[in-house]
């Protein structure tokens, strides 16, 4: 049992030498996998593949730890446990409330927690932390005791935290059996990997792409060390000193210090594990040749850096006087760089500060025909499925109102389906009719009179043969609203009504036209490529996991709703690239980028980048102080900050060649924005900046 850390700077070929290493153990029939964070694992894939002469890999495998934990579940036999995900868990958080509520067991939290979606939400974020950073039960009940005797903590503070501890308790017993969180997965692959035989044939590991590690992923890696033969960690790290005493917590690179320190720990801990002197990568490869991001990588943390005292070429930064005119510039750019200088576009990436801007970018970049990959998971709540469900609840909540019973009919599938025999004519001209003679309510339900004179403009049998439609589209969605029924019964009829408007079916044709837009490069987005018949699949799970977790419970139509909302807006899907010569566009938290010549970094304005994050949970920066001496949580917001500087500053050196950055100079309304921090700092660095 090996460790061996290999380190360098960004730039230095640490990927390229764990790619060596694999490919001769390849040749020596040696098995050996690779872990990369998950948003990698295609690309890197794609990068090993193409450096094997033979272009086939038969012992290695390159895996995520979200892959690597359903591959050993598999393995072990625990894949037939129902796997919860978020909307689940705000299912079960629900009822654990409402029995914990009427059993009187919580002060904090009060009965219309149940129904507030919000709160469940935050107690849900709560939970994924405790279960991220490995949190005890009784290490948390003694973290209480504590502040029980302090006399000067905040009483609602400790009864909150006690509340939330009672919760994350019931949450761990009611998934014990028959589920498995997303959440806990990880916690539980470090316990399951001594019983599987991934590791039992002399593993070699390699572990690439990390800034620093979760405490369950920590737990992980410790157990492959004591299974592996040879476990290689690749940090950006500037130095092959790895015996690390102090730590600054505002520290760039305090994530990797720290990891490796606690890595050392446990290694010195366990007998027969050898820690290697460390690969120490020393030289630039990849900015070798060009000076300024060669002196910006050197300068960037530093306090008192030299200026570069040339003209610069290959960084520059622009501003705009708004967001679509800066966006404009970039595809101007763009096109420039692939007509006059001989790019390709899977040569250049684009990353946003600001994920707002990817809706303009759709319409600009089709504009100069430029083909783009817009790298993020897509959130499904905005999808026409997704708002026609939620019209159909609101109509029979709100009463049959006019801007519900429209969204429902604008959707499309009502025109689309064979069975209901209306033209997108016919429900034009039943807008009308509804708005001006202010349709409402019960009215819905009888005749249509009004307006039918000589010479109207409405036709009396037309008009109410499209509402006779619309009422027999729904009736089999005939609930009341302040009525309580079993969630089977409301989940079974939504679904009948699905299958009835033939919603699958509207989906796959529209899938197709899709396809075909993109293929005849009408359109040169391939992000939609796919997603119609992803979200359907995702509907009917969410649909499927209600009847699972709530079964028998009663419950209004309205909180049925919520949840269900509450479920959509969690829920997030990936798309897989379709194309390789394109465009990437991604974010600084998400996207890992290799091999980019060019990279673009937009919305680069103050408030934007760094941005300071609120806590999405019920445990603030205060009680994360008075809690540190005994439970390891996620770290407090300003030392955040200093992460994302880290992840940001990764990824800008991504480039080999350019780096342009761009800000705008306001809003759309005027307001006057100013430039980020990030761009002040490259200023000072290159004062003669283009």
């Amino acid at each position: 049992m090996k460790i061996r850390y290999i380190l360098g700077e960004i730039g230095s070929g640490k990927l390229t030498k764990c790619f060596e290493e694999m490919i001769q153990a390849e040749k020596n029939q040696k098995n050996g996998i690779l872990i990369v964070p998950n948003q990698f694992t295609l690309e890197a894939e794609k990068l090993f593949i193409n450096k094997i002469d033979s272009k086939v890999s038969f012992f290695t495998e390159i895996l995520s730890f979200k892959r690597l934990t359903f591959k050993i579940f598999s393995e072990i036999g625990l894949d037939n446990k129902i796997v919860i995900e978020k909307t689940g868990k705000l299912m079960i958080l629900r009822k654990i409330l409402n029995n914990l509520l009427n059993q009187k067991k919580l002060t904090y939290f009060t009965k219309n927690s149940c129904s507030n979606i919000g709160i469940l939400e935050r107690i849900s974020n709560t939970i994924q932390e405790l279960f991220e950073c490995d949190v005890n039960l009784q290490t948390f009940e003694n973290s209480l005791q504590k502040l029980y005797s302090n006399q000067n903590i905040n009483s609602q503070m400790i009864e909150k935290l006690n509340d939330i501890k009672i919760i994350f308790q019931e949450f761990k017993n009611f998934i014990q059996k028959d589920y498995i969180c997303n959440d806990e997965a990880l916690t539980v692959l470090g316990q399951k990997i001594k019983e599987c035989n991934l590791f039992q044939k002399k593993k070699i590991v390699w572990i690439y792409g990390f800034n620093g590690f979760s405490l369950q992923e920590f737990n992980v890696i410790k157990e492959i060390i004591k299974k592996a033969e040879k476990v290689n960690i690749c940090f950006n790290y500037n130095s092959d000193d790895i015996n690390i005493n102090d730590l600054n917590i505002f520290d760039p690179f305090y994530n990797i210090k720290k990891t490796i320190k606690n890595l050392n720990y446990f290694c010195k801990s366990i007998e027969n594990v050898e820690i290697e002197q460390p690969l120490f990568l020393n030289q630039n490869f990849r900015h070798k040749n060009n000076t300024e991001l060669l002196h910006l990588n050197q300068s960037y943390f530093k306090y008192n850096f030299d200026k570069f005292q040339k003209n610069t070429q290959n960084i520059q930064i622009f501003s705009a006087q708004n967001k679509f005119l800066e966006i404009e510039k970039v595809a101007q750019n763009i096109s420039y760089f692939i007509k006059y200088k001989g790019y390709r576009y899977n040569e250049i990436a684009v990353i946003l500060a600001d994920f707002d801007y990817a809706d303009y970018i759709k319409n600009i970049f089709n504009k100069y025909n430029i083909p783009y990959f817009l790298d993020y998971k897509k959130d499904i709540s905005s999808h026409i499925l997704i708002q026609m469900i939620l019209a159909v609840f609101d109509i029979i909540i709100y009463n049959w109102q006019y801007e519900d019973i429209f969204r429902y009919i604008k959707s499309g599938f009502l025109v689309e389906c064979d069975k209901f025999d209306i033209s997108e004519d016919d429900l034009y001209n039943l807008e009308n009719y509804v708005l001006k003679y202010g349709i409402k309510n019960d009215l819905w339900n009888k005749e249509f009179k009004y307006g039918f004179f000589e010479n109207s403009i409405y036709q009396k049998d037309l008009i109410n043969n499209s509402r006779l439609i619309i009422l027999s589209s729904l009736k089999k969605f005939d609930f009341k609203a302040n009525k309580k029924y079993k969630v089977i019964d409301i989940s079974k009829k939504l679904f009948d009504f699905l299958i009835d408007l033939q919603v699958d079916k509207t989906l796959n044709k529209w899938e197709n036209e899709n396809k075909q837009i993109f293929l005849n490069e009408i359109s040169f987005n391939s992000t939609n490529l796919d997603i119609n018949v992803q979200i359907w699949n995702k509907t009917c799970e969410i649909i499927q996991k209600f009847v699972d977790i709530l079964g028998d419970e009663e419950i209004t139509i309205e909180e049925y709703s919520k949840i269900l909302k509450a479920g959509f807006n969690s829920e997030k899907i990936g798309i897989l690239p379709p194309t390789q010569d394109q465009v990437l566009i991604g974010d600084f938290e998400r996207t890992r980028l290799s091999e980019i010549k060019i990279l673009f970094c937009m919305a680069m304005n103050e408030g934007i980048i760094p941005k300071y994050k609120e806590s999405e949970n019920f445990i603030s920066d205060t009680e994360r102080v008075l809690l540190i001496n005994d439970l390891e949580l996620k770290p407090i917001s300003n030392i955040k900050l200093a992460t994302d500087d880290f992840q940001i500053y990764s990824t800008i050196l991504k480039a080999k060649e350019k780096v342009i950055f761009s800000y705008a100079l306001s809003d759309f309304n005027g307001n006057t924005k100013k430039p980020s921090s990030i761009i002040l700092k490259i200023s000072k660095i290159f004062p003669f900046l283009n």
